[in-house]
């Protein structure tokens, strides 16, 4: 009962400090909020195992060159696959999965085809995950074979947007790409691949090959009963030094088993701990500034107290009214955080890059509302016990006695105030790393003009375009009809698109010079004659591919990095190249030309040797059946769009084209990740020092009220409003001074494991230590000069009379 007597008579005090009460719970708000939020997405992506049976039994399956370490993963081709799911007994389930067909172009619902998201898949690959679908079957063995009949499994959102939810569905033909496939499940609402998301998983039939090359193909397996990732590595080095003697010049020697959840989070993981690391910082930042707020309240308490200790309250029983009063205070402010944090997770995804994994399984559920209530408890503790120690460490008798309130807790006040300042420099810091990183990325200069350029994408059923010379005769009839478009500059298409959209590389090497050991790899990019102007890239010499460079033409066109770095010295244009596993008998590639720079696989990464073949030429048609479109005009990317959707349907009505872009909007998405790290970080870091600044100044205001006696006297004695002001300002300062030399120092120290995140700049980066102390010693200049020239209109007579 004592203990529900002293939450009432808190409740009442709170209730009775209004002010004081809103801005505690404010600030507590704030921290709590933004770590609930922070925990969740962490919680969810990181923390959480993967929402399939036996998750730890998953893993990625790559190729790895053992000298290497088994850091540089690869992509299997079609004999490592097959190598991997019949002679590896570690695994008891391979399944492969393709992105070369990701949004396929379905048709046979009784209206105008779409493109939708998909991936193509081998038959064990439900059953490599552990489910099943909620509707109908998975895959049957066998149905993956070339030959077999095609079948597909829809995600359950596929089911209920496009065929009603109605279960007769399973049984139903979609036509995919133009060939027929019966639906043979509907998978459970909740269930998400686990790379990326899919609304249809076609049947992916394989079969055996004569080459080993290209290495296309994404894998996942599941461990054997009582068999570890590193017996699964092992089985695997042994299935593929037997594909590698049937194929041995072929680059790639070994494999590897990755546990699958490493795979899928291992990338975000350390932007995800740095961000709650950060937010863990304002959360304490906030709990600072309560506990000043406190100390402040609990020195005009004293009298209070003293008098309730000389009507017999012991020490320990005022000790605890005080820490209920701030636990109450802690749980209004931790419900009002967690609260808010239901909002703040919405906006957090609304803001995260699609790339972001797991996402849908981000929510405040149980775990974040524990989460939320263990922080304001332990918060509530903290900053409870410094002042009810403090307000009750002298006898009744001492503070009856003063003559004045004592400015209890000063030396702790202060020191709060110092750290306060401290780890908002830390995080300001921190902030202008990644933003003058994220600045120096955006100004990268991608070797292409995004100026009113359009982007989309296009793919040709294999089952109407099996033949290559229809490939390219339709492309080059809807490349003349855009050419000939009013307002369109230039138009081509190509099998990859800038920044990052980069499909596929290639080993090659120059003719006369056979490779030692593993040949190098250059990005290959498929494309038409007016792909690279389209672009906006430039000839460095020689010339672009035109309408002659098709059939039997072996000729390519290489990018300065790679002819700077393998004909130095030399003129590149008549040289010739053998491109794949290297043969010496084998066709020769004459290059024709050299083009400046594109990079392909991220601003942020290095620039790679990159070749260009023409689509018209030999076999490449074939790997043109899905290309990207680019059209530059400096029309509206949805006009483009729709003179394009037009031009197509003339040719073939059931073609769809999806994925419209404008090149500056890829640029955006490429640099998504980037951003919104950085974006979360300054947030952070500005409102640190809204608090930090909120502290300096409740210190600074503190102290002109118990000071205002002494100002009287200072006035009356002569002394001028800008003395006054002066003593003020420079007593905050002087803690600030101190805030940010421990701050600076901290972050140099700390700043280490941003190194991995930063672009263009060093952890040393002396600019953004020297913004984020003038940004600290500014602010603090604000917060200190409002209270000191409060002080400096002190009216000596009215000071000297109250006291």
């Amino acid at each position: 009962m004592s203990l529900v007597q002293d939450a009432r008579v808190g409740l009442r005090l709170l209730w009775r400090s209004r002010g004081f009460t809103l801005v505690a719970v404010l600030t507590l708000a704030l921290g709590i909020g933004a770590s609930s939020t922070m925990f969740s997405l962490v919680d969810a992506v990181v923390v959480r195992p993967l929402r399939y049976p036996e998750p730890d039994r998953l893993v990625g399956v790559f190729l790895s060159d053992p000298r290497e370490g088994g850091l540089a993963r690869t992509s299997l081709s079609t004999v490592d696959f097959l190598a991997a799911r019949d002679h590896v007994p570690e695994l008891a389930h391979v399944a492969a999965i393709s992105w070369a067909g990701y949004g396929l172009s379905v048709s046979g619902l009784g209206d105008q085809p779409e493109r939708v998201d998909a991936a193509s898949v081998t038959a064990d690959f439900f059953s490599t995950l552990g489910v099943q679908p909620a509707l109908g079957r998975g895959f049957a063995a066998g149905e993956d074979a070339r030959g077999a009949p095609a079948t597909v499994v829809v995600s359950h959102g596929f089911w209920r947007r496009r065929l009603g939810g109605d279960a007769a569905a399973v049984g139903r033909a979609l036509v995919i790409e133009g060939v027929p496939h019966t639906i043979v499940g509907v998978m459970p609402a909740d269930f998400r691949p686990p790379m990326r998301d899919a609304e249809i998983w076609p049947i992916l039939q394989l079969a055996g090959r004569n080459a080993r090359p290209p290495y296309w193909l994404t894998c996942i397996g599941r461990l054997a009963p009582g068999v570890t990732v590193g017996q699964a590595t092992a089985g695997l080095a042994r299935a593929f030094a037997d594909v590698q003697a049937r194929f041995p010049t072929s680059p790639y020697r070994g494999g590897i088993a990755v546990d699958l959840k490493e795979l899928v989070v291992g990338p975000v993981r350390p932007v995800l701990v740095l961000l709650l690391g950060a937010v863990a910082l304002l959360l304490v930042i906030a709990a600072t500034n309560v506990a000043n707020l406190a100390l402040a309240r609990g020195a005009a308490r004293e009298r209070e107290l003293a008098i309730r200790a000389s009507l017999g309250a012991s020490r320990w029983r005022l000790i605890r009214q005080l820490l209920v009063e701030n636990l109450l205070l802690a749980g209004i402010g931790g419900a009002v955080g967690v609260l808010a944090s239901l909002w703040g997770v919405d906006a957090l995804i609304g803001l995260a890059p699609a790339s972001l994994p797991r996402a849908a399984d981000v929510h405040v559920d149980a775990r974040v509302l524990a989460f939320g209530a263990s922080v304001s408890m332990l918060a509530g503790i903290l900053f409870g016990l410094a002042p009810a120690l403090q307000g009750t460490r002298r006898t009744p008798g001492d503070t009856l006695r003063a003559t004045t309130s004592a400015a209890g807790g000063g030396r702790l006040r202060r020191a709060l105030v110092v750290v306060e300042v401290a780890l908002t420099v830390m995080l300001l810091v921190g902030a202008g790393l990644l933003a003058r990183s994220f600045s120096r990325l955006r100004g990268v200069d991608g070797g292409f003009d995004a100026r009113n350029v359009a982007t989309m994408y296009v793919s040709l059923p294999e089952s109407g375009y099996r033949d290559p010379a229809k490939i390219t005769v339709l492309y080059d009839q809807l490349l003349a009809r855009l050419e000939n478009l009013p307002g369109v500059e230039a138009a081509g298409i190509g099998m990859s698109l800038p920044p990052h959209l980069l499909e596929m590389r290639n080993p090659f090497a120059v003719d006369g010079r056979p490779p030692q050991g593993a040949p190098p790899l250059a990005q290959e990019l498929v494309i038409s004659p007016g792909y690279l102007r389209a672009l906006g890239a430039h000839l460095a010499r020689g010339r672009w591919f035109d309408d002659t460079d098709r059939g039997d033409a072996m000729v390519v066109l290489v990018n300065q990095t790679l002819a700077d770095r393998y004909f130095p010295g030399e003129d590149p244009v008549g040289k010739r190249l053998v491109t794949g596993d290297y043969d010496a008998k084998g066709p020769r590639e004459t290059i024709v030309g050299v083009v400046s720079d594109v990079k392909y696989a991220g601003l942020d990464a290095a620039t790679e040797p990159t070749l260009y073949v023409p689509f018209r030429a030999v076999w490449w048609p074939m790997f043109s059946r899905s290309m990207y479109l680019v059209v530059r005009s400096p029309l509206p990317a949805k006009s483009v769009a729709d003179a394009v959707r037009g031009e197509l349907a003339a040719l073939d009505a059931s073609l769809p084209i999806a994925r419209v872009r404008t090149l500056d909007q890829l640029v955006g998405e490429s640099v998504a990740p980037q951003r919104f790290r950085t974006l979360l970080l300054v947030l952070f870091a500005g409102a640190a020092l809204v608090l930090a600044m909120v502290g300096l100044y409740g210190l600074l205001a503190h102290s002109v009220a118990q000071r205002t006696r002494e100002v009287g006297v200072r006035m009356a004695l002569g002394a001028r409003a800008a003395a006054v002001v002066r003593l003020f300002v420079v007593q905050g300062l002087r803690l600030t001074l101190l805030g940010v030399a421990i701050g600076l120092v901290a972050a140099a120290l700390l700043s280490r494991v941003l190194a991995s995140l930063l672009f263009g700049v060093t952890t040393a980066d002396v600019p953004s230590y020297l913004v984020a102390a003038a940004v600290a010693l500014a602010t603090a200049l604000v917060a200190c000069f409002v209270p000191a020239r409060r002080a400096s209109r002190v009216d000596p007579m009215v000071a000297m009379r109250a006291e």
